[in-house]
């Protein structure tokens, strides 16, 4: 294959085991890269799963929306809450999104059973930001 520089664009055209090949041989991609690949070489199970598709970079022209929302929902927290309280409870919600996504198997990420302990420390945190709360 011809190197041309521009290794996303040629990715885009070939099949997985083409995928494979590519970067295995490319010199774009890193020697560790290399050999975790050719470590699969003889799984072509392994191979199908890890190229048949490309993934798409981004939040599917969501980002705009997403990140004006997370950036006013933070400014009026820090407003109305004050910083400490508010970096809190923005921690907090990020574990529990965090967690939905590992208990559901979301975006990939290898579904995990509920554990209770998760659950609790989550809510004891939560009991500290309404203990942080208290006047």
């Amino acid at each position: 294959m011809e190197e041309n520089g521009n290794a996303s664009e040629m990715e885009g055209k070939m099949g997985y085991q083409e995928q494979f090949k590519f970067w295995v041989e490319d010199s774009y991609f890193d020697d560790a890269t290399k050999q975790e690949l050719l470590a699969i070489r003889n799984d072509e199970k392994e191979i199908e799963e890890r190229f048949y598709k490309d993934l798409e970079f981004g939040t599917g022209g969501l980002r705009g929306v997403i990140g004006a929302g997370i950036t006013l929902t933070v400014i009026k927290s820090m407003e109305q809450l004050g910083p400490a309280k508010a970096a809190l409870l923005i921690v907090i919600a990020q574990l529990i999104i965090a967690y939905v996504i590992e208990l559901l198997g979301l975006f990939g990420v290898e579904k995990e059973p509920l554990e209770w302990r998760k659950i609790i420390g989550m809510v004891i945190a939560l009991i500290g930001v309404a203990i942080f709360q208290w006047k």
